[in-house]
């Protein structure tokens, strides 16, 4: 209307309307910005670091220069250090040296350090340099200078680098995942306990709270967000990690112990586990009153008498009476708007017997034709039901009670589907879209307080997205517990260690007997023996044994051997 711009008011009649508090970085664009975005200034000044790799400052030099850079493959072994002739002077044939120690020798003289590693020759300026090392001790700080020396003098690098390598290394991996979709941000359930072999706590530096748990993308270099849903030391700990992509049967992470760091990463609570982009509210059901893992921090409070299990799908669960129990979230914390028309609810169920009543497992709906509900309905064979802008659409395949189930409804437009344990069922009725009820979640019932569930449930996930068949299915098999997915490795000690496996092709007269490596320590091809006889003569010496077969030293890191008998 040509009048001026105002901040901190909305205009020249809104006087009495001004802001109290402080403004910063107004931006008005006439480009409609979308979602990423905006997530993506908010990210950039909200937490600079993480956003944002700063990179080493380069800088002109005309005397002899050299820099240490951080090293890189740390969650792995060898370890590779890396360096950095900045200039070179009058002589561009520059020798360059990493001295490494378990403490900064400083740059009194090579003499200093126990390690004095040549790194090559360059011509050059500007030209970057790297050494692979074996032979450290996992737990152990390690520091490295560059040194670098030519005919116009010699020189170190300001900078020293300090690393300390894990103690422990396994591979998770997703064989059972033959799927035509690649499964994006995936939030993977990690399960750690002493039913894994060769896994102990006390191979933590902090085996009371897994401060030094980590996880890497196959790189061993890129870490990934997790969330630490429960740490028992005496028992099972339950672990959600978020993989940033699973194509194929070939895909895996690492999982790392064993630091010196014992510092958790933030989306450990953060909520950063769970993809922004598409997940509204994530409740594990540990606590009674459930807490929502994701940035949304819609958080449930607890009424009537639920009840916390031990014996959920993940960790616990909460269990409901089905006539007074219930939990709900804050009405400011409604998910309608944010669900909308396309949306996928999903939640592991152990319903108990219940007829000709619905029971409702989460919800917003309070009347008129507002929010959604998400049940089981009134039949005898308790099919899944969903209600939202007054329709009702309703899957055709029984959910049995007393059984832990996973059920999973999506709608995209006029397509809706029901799954039941990983698998797409009949489903009918066209499905709505959900309106803004105004309402705070509910679990266990919905938010009018009608139809209550009776029985467990777990893991209720609410998603602004449609996720498709291979995705529902990666849900349940990660939970079901008879996927193998993920397949978990035996953990590789930075220690030298051996595994006997489980003799095979038996026959009257012969057998194949087999082995791993599983670590190899300081060395490599460690030799490798079978001791064996009629009875255990145990670890006191080979010359107990009657029979001691050399397999050679040609065996590295989680490689098999065998013979035959």
């Amino acid at each position: 209307d040509g009048a001026a711009l105002q901040i901190g008011q909305g205009g020249s009649s809104w006087v009495a309307q001004r802001l109290l508090g402080k403004i910063d970085e107004v931006r008005i664009s006439n480009f409609n910005r979308s979602s990423n975005w905006i997530w993506t200034c908010w990210m950039n000044m909200a937490s600079n670091t993480p956003f944002l790799s700063y990179g080493t400052t380069e800088y002109q030099a005309t005397n002899l220069t050299v820099i240490s850079l951080p090293p890189t493959s740390v969650t792995a072994w060898p370890i590779t250090f890396n360096g950095r002739i900045i200039c070179t002077n009058s002589d561009p044939n520059t020798t360059m040296y990493f001295c490494w120690d378990t403490t900064d020798k400083g740059t009194a003289g090579t003499s200093s350090w126990a390690h004095v590693t040549p790194a090559g020759t360059t011509t050059g300026r500007w030209q970057s340099f790297s050494t692979n090392v074996t032979g450290l001790v996992a737990g152990q700080p390690y520091t490295y200078r560059c040194f670098a020396t030519n005919t116009a003098g010699s020189t170190w690098s300001v900078d020293a680098q300090t690393f300390t390598i894990p103690a422990c290394r396994m591979t998770l991996s997703f064989s059972a995942y033959n799927k035509s979709e690649t499964l994006t941000n995936f939030p993977l359930l990690v399960t750690l306990g002493t039913n894994l072999y060769g896994f102990a706590y006390s191979q933590f530096a902090d085996p009371v709270n897994g401060g030094d748990l980590r996880f890497t993308t196959s790189d061993g270099i890129t870490n990934l967000n997790y969330e630490i849903e429960k740490w028992d030391t005496n028992g099972t700990s339950f672990i959600w990690v978020q993989v940033p992509a699973i194509a194929g049967p070939a895909d895996f992470i690492h999982a790392f112990w064993g630091w010196t760091n014992t510092t958790p990463p933030p989306s450990t609570t953060n909520g950063m586990t769970w993809d922004t982009n598409s997940y509204v509210g994530v409740w594990h059901m540990a606590q009674t009153n459930a807490l929502d893992s994701t940035t949304n921090a819609r958080h449930g409070q607890a009424y009537g008498n639920v009840a916390l299990v031990s014996t959920g799908k993940a960790d616990g669960a909460c269990e409901f009476n089905g006539s007074t129990d219930y939990v709900q979230a804050p009405a400011g914390k409604c998910p309608d708007t944010a669900l909308g028309g396309t949306y996928t609810i999903s939640a592991w169920i152990r319903s108990d017997p219940v007829i000709g009543a619905y029971e409702n497992i989460a919800g917003t709906y309070s009347g008129g034709a507002l929010g959604f509900i998400f049940a089981l309905d009134s039949s005898p064979s308790n099919r899944l039901s969903f209600w939202a802008n007054s329709v009702w659409t309703y899957g055709q395949a029984p959910v049995l009670d007393g059984e832990w189930t996973h059920v999973a409804y999506t709608r995209s437009g006029a397509a809706v589907q029901f799954y039941v344990n990983g698998i797409p069922i009949t489903t009918t009725g066209a499905g709505g879209a959900i309106g803004n009820s105004g309402n705070g979640p509910c679990l266990g019932t919905r938010a009018d307080l009608a139809s209550k569930f009776a029985g467990r449930i777990d893991e209720i996930e609410m998603q602004k997205t449609v996720r498709g068949s291979n995705w529902i299915w990666a849900c349940w098999a990660n939970l079901a517990g008879t996927e193998s997915f993920p397949q978990y490795s035996d953990p590789e000690p930075s220690n030298l260690a051996v595994r006997a496996l489980s003799a095979t092709v038996w026959a009257t007269n012969s057998a194949t007997i087999n082995g791993r490596i599983n670590g190899v320590a300081k060395g490599e091809n460690p030799q490798t023996f079978f001791c064996w006889d009629y009875l255990d003569r145990g670890t006191g010496g080979t010359g107990n044994w009657a029979n001691v077969e050399s397999m050679g030293a040609n065996w590295g890191v989680g490689q098999s051997f065998s013979t035959n008998l």
